[in-house]
């Protein structure tokens, strides 16, 4: 009971407190209530509402590009430059470079992108340097390698194993700092192996080319000396050639170089010696053996009855070269010869002037050699002949062996005209009924010459006396020449 009452309570409340707002709600009342005018009050004016206005905020201004950061993106290109990215790799770094100038260009007006290109250079520029490193790398190793297989292909490693090893463990030091990435190190240790390597190449073909110099020209005096008969004129200097060349070759073949340079040298020394001496004793035999034979050519023609230019038949006037012999004495010039040098000499200047104290007085002149004196002309030819052996007697003394020669050659061609007047035998011309003497016939005669066609001798042999060779006298007496 009392519950019911205390909510019928609650619900009149709550319809009384929607009623009065429900009342106040309404805009129009129900009944105009007039209302009085309200007193007059100061007119305000209106105060217009303020706009709304939006402040945009203001837009933050790019960071400038700093020097340091140009610097950074350079030190990046010098250090691919200092490492030769501009040798190995030309075109990617002229790019790059032209890259970085684009950049610093644009700093002022686009900082950002000039940054950013910046930093795209730098990442590029450590990447060529990379790249550099190992193309630096692979020629350094083609280099070596090429370095010796060249050294190898002169046997370096047979003729200097010491030197060759040294190369060796340059080029293992220089592999073992590029694999540690000790880039300057490896450089340093690379170059040094190259600098051995083609020094030790260098010095090493030279002492082998200097060998085989020794080797070629001792050959050559070798030669000559066999070709001027050394076996007999320079016997010992011969074979003391051979044996010095022998050893050479051998010291050579086991890699000993200095060994072989010393025989070899020894060799060339004796060789060259060898083929002087034996061309001076040959040449001076050759000379001594015409000397010899114009000598007895000269003895047997002074025994000679000969016609003279008035035909008449002179008597014999021997001669005998030894007593100018013992006044001039045949000396050997080889025992005189100075010592071998093996330098090869200067060849003397064209133009060069002549020491006149080394001309001999009496020089070849014209095509037939040695002139003759206007009064020995005049002597017979036996004499003239005499002269010229005399002469080329001293020039043999002397050294000069061609104008000895020539001396002896000119003597003989005067006994060639003496002998051409030698009378062999007289002969009385005899007239006979048949078969009488005529110079065909005298000439066929058995103890004349044997032979009817020789006849033009007899007549030669006498054309003083006979003017027409068909007519010859009994009782003239005719000089029979030698066959």
């Amino acid at each position: 009971m009392v519950k019911s009452r205390m909510s019928r309570n609650i619900f009149m409340v709550v319809s009384l407190a929607f009623g009065l707002l429900f009342a106040a709600c309404q805009t129009t009342p129900e009944e105009e209530i007039p209302q009085q005018p309200p007193a007059e009050e100061p007119v305000q004016e209106p105060v217009p509402e303020a706009e709304d206005v939006r402040v945009e905020p203001e837009e933050a201004q790019p960071e400038p590009l700093s020097q340091d950061e140009i610097d950074e993106a350079r030190t990046a290109l010098r250090r691919a430059s200092l490492m030769g990215a501009n040798t190995y790799f030309p075109q990617d770094f002229e790019k790059l470079v032209s890259d970085f100038d684009s950049a610093v260009a644009m700093g002022e007006e686009s900082p950002d992108d000039a940054r950013r290109q910046l930093e795209n250079i730098i990442l590029q520029a450590n990447t060529l340097y990379d790249q550099t490193v190992m193309a630096r790398k692979n020629e350094y190793v083609r280099k070596i390698n090429a370095g010796n297989d060249a050294l190898l292909s002169i046997e370096a490693d047979l003729f200097a194993p010491v030197p060759y090893q040294a190369t060796l463990d340059a080029a293992q030091k220089a592999l073992n700092a590029f694999e540690s990435e000790s880039f300057a190190e490896a450089q340093g240790a690379a170059d040094q192996c190259l600098e051995q390597q083609q020094r030790l190449h260098y010095n090493l073909s030279q002492n082998i080319r200097y060998v085989g110099i020794l080797k070629r020209d001792t050959e050559a005096y070798i030669s000559d000396a066999e070709d001027n008969e050394a076996f007999i004129y320079a016997s010992e200097e011969l074979e003391s050639a051979n044996t010095q060349y022998e050893m050479g070759l051998v010291a050579f073949k086991a890699y000993q170089l200095n060994e072989s340079v010393q025989s070899l040298g020894e060799a060339k020394k004796s060789a060259l010696s060898a083929a002087r001496l034996s061309a001076l004793r040959r040449r001076q035999s050759q000379t001594d053996a015409l000397m010899d034979e114009t000598r007895q050519r000269l003895e047997n023609a002074s025994r000679l009855r000969v016609l003279n230019d008035e035909g008449v038949v002179s008597d014999p006037r021997p001669w005998d070269g030894t007593e100018f012999l013992n006044s001039n004495p045949l000396n050997d010039l080889s025992e005189g010869i100075e010592p071998v040098e093996i330098e090869n000499p200067e060849l003397r200047d064209l133009n060069a002037p002549v020491d006149s104290s080394k001309v001999p007085e009496d020089l070849p002149i014209g095509n037939e050699g040695t002139a003759v004196n206007a009064d020995v002309m005049e002597a017979d030819y036996l004499t003239i002949a005499t002269q010229l052996w005399e002469k080329g007697v001293r020039m043999r003394n002397s050294g000069d062996f061609d104008l000895a020669e020539d001396y002896f050659r000119q003597a003989q061609a005067y006994i060639d005209v003496y002998e051409a007047n030698a009378v062999f035998k007289l002969y009385t011309v005899v007239r006979r009924d048949t078969a009488t003497d005529c110079l065909w016939r005298i000439a066929e005669r058995a103890d004349i010459f044997g032979n009817p066609f020789l006849w033009p001798k007899i007549w030669r042999a006498n054309r003083l006396a006979i003017q027409n060779p068909d007519l010859i006298y009994p009782g003239q007496i005719l000089a029979i020449p030698p066959q």
